[in-house]
């Protein structure tokens, strides 16, 4: 339903999957799953935010700390 102009290459999805999600009427956020294990740098979450809306929202998976 969102790649309606596909088939797209892994490599198109990695440059542009977000802009092209962000762009569907009905995707109004989406999850980032990489978080878990290592968290995401203040660049990359700008990145992000980048490629989509203002209002487009993202859910963030908690990293798994080692306890101390």
């Amino acid at each position: 339903m969102v790649w309606d102009e596909g088939p797209y290459t892994e490599a198109v999805l990695a440059r542009n999957g977000l802009s092209a999600c962000a762009q569907h009427p009905l995707l109004h956020c989406l999850g980032v799953d990489r978080s878990f294990y290592l968290p995401r740098t203040e660049g990359q979450c700008t990145r992000h935010a980048d490629q989509v809306p203002d209002d487009f929202g993202f859910v963030v998976k908690a990293p798994a700390l080692a306890p101390r």
